[in-house]
């Protein structure tokens, strides 16, 4: 059995524990992006290499956690020289650049998501969280959402993270907790789904 989660550095430390928990009661865990000791890595540079290194382990997986926060968007075209500015010789003057919206990971993936498979996702808003979760929990087909409002002054770039657990018909309010108990608290209750 595996998990798949996908990370970027702004949720690297919630990623790295929820993996080293995840190792610690399955077979193994795949980890998109970041490098835990013990744990499968798989590198990343865009939200389309997620997308598709993310398809390639979804169906053999029994819970998938997607804890990443990928962009929305990817500029339109891609230059493989550098664009040299109005300035120089040869150069382009002022440029506008064009974005189309990425892949929705979580959202691809759950629409292909098998009985008994379990997903989680994650809302991190500011102001109230619940609205979005809930959105997100029909949107990404998910059983769980982490949701936690960023404006709190915890949770991106501290030690710590203030968490509401969200499926469908219910909430739960947890306390102040370190990312790493915090990993542990949601990984226990992705055991409960899967049992």
């Amino acid at each position: 059995k595996q998990q798949v989660i996908d990370a970027n550095q702004q949720s690297f430390s919630h990623t790295f524990f929820l993996a080293q928990q995840g190792n610690a009661v399955k077979d193994y865990a795949s980890l998109m992006l970041a490098d835990p000791a013990g744990v499968e890595v798989v590198r990343v540079t865009s939200a389309l290499e997620m997308l598709e290194a993310c398809q390639q382990v979804y169906a053999g997986c029994d819970a998938a956690l997607f804890t990443a926060a990928v962009s929305d968007w990817r500029p339109a075209e891609y230059s493989p020289v550098k664009l040299k500015s109005g300035k120089e010789a040869g150069g382009m003057g002022e440029q506008c650049v064009r974005f189309v919206p990425n892949p929705d990971i979580a959202a691809t993936l759950g629409a292909a998501k098998r009985a008994g498979q379990v997903q989680v996702v994650y809302a991190a808003e500011t102001g109230n969280p619940l609205p979005a979760a809930r959105g997100k929990l029909q949107r990404k087909n998910a059983e769980l959402c982490v949701a936690n409002d960023v404006s709190s002054g915890v949770g991106f770039g501290t030690p710590d993270n203030r968490v509401w657990l969200v499926e469908p018909g219910s909430e739960q309010e947890l306390p102040l907790l370190s990312k790493r108990q915090l990993a542990g608290r949601i990984l226990d209750r992705v055991a409960q789904l899967l049992a």
